[in-house]
């Protein structure tokens, strides 16, 4: 029987949480700052909004910026932190804050090498499956911001259309994702593995052992 790989939870960087905010800063105005300190966190990324298309723009180390607002690299780390979690848990709470008017909102969840995060945006157009899928605001939480589009989901009710996108910074296997797909309707495997986003060693032994899978 194989062991069960142990997935360590990442560990961020506190220049990831810079990126990660900078380049959101439409998702940052949507918090209503706790104090001073991070009242100042939260308007330093808002008057920084008009570099984030200019990719001559340096940011700052954090040493710098600790400087720039008066603050302790270690109380730079912590505002940074929380601002980054107070976003994601705001996106769990009320997704719909994240989409603007006319654009279709988009539930993603992503995986790197075991690590699982979601997030709900909204977006004009939906990408196909195959193409590549860059969102920085998430590598704070699984340690890489580059995907591919594995699945996609579509759903419709009274709200409007629903996507739900799965990514993976793998690229996708179409010979495997096929076989994944008949596995299923052929009940040889659960629901779980379909729509796990990557597919480990011990799933693609698994589906290659099938009758779907076998050559």
């Amino acid at each position: 029987m194989k062991k069960k790989m142990i997935v360590e939870k990442y560990k961020a960087k506190t220049h990831e949480y810079l990126l990660a905010l900078f380049f959101f800063p439409s998702a940052v105005k949507l918090i209503k700052p706790k104090d001073r300190l991070q009242e100042s966190i939260v308007n330093w990324f808002l008057d920084k909004e008009k570099y984030v298309p200019d990719e001559s723009y340096d940011l700052p180390t954090i040493k710098a910026l600790g400087e720039e607002l008066g603050m302790s690299s270690g109380v730079i780390r912590h505002q940074l932190e929380q601002l980054y979690e107070q976003i994601c848990d705001l996106n769990f709470d009320q997704p719909f804050l994240f989409k603007k008017e006319k654009e279709i909102l988009c539930h993603i969840v992503f995986r790197y090498q075991g690590n699982d995060a979601a997030f709900t945006v909204g977006l004009t157009h939906i990408p196909h499956v195959g193409g590549s899928f860059n969102f920085f605001f998430i590598k704070p939480k699984i340690g890489t911001s580059s995907f591919w589009i594995k699945r996609i989901y579509h759903e419709y009710d009274d709200g409007g259309q629903k996507v739900t996108m799965i990514l993976s910074s793998d690229y996708p296997n179409a010979y495997l994702n096929l076989v994944r797909d008949k596995a299923f309707l052929k009940r040889e495997i659960s629901f779980g593995e379909l729509i796990r986003a990557e597919i480990d060693s011990e799933l693609r032994d698994k589906l290659l052992n099938t009758g779907t899978g076998s050559l």
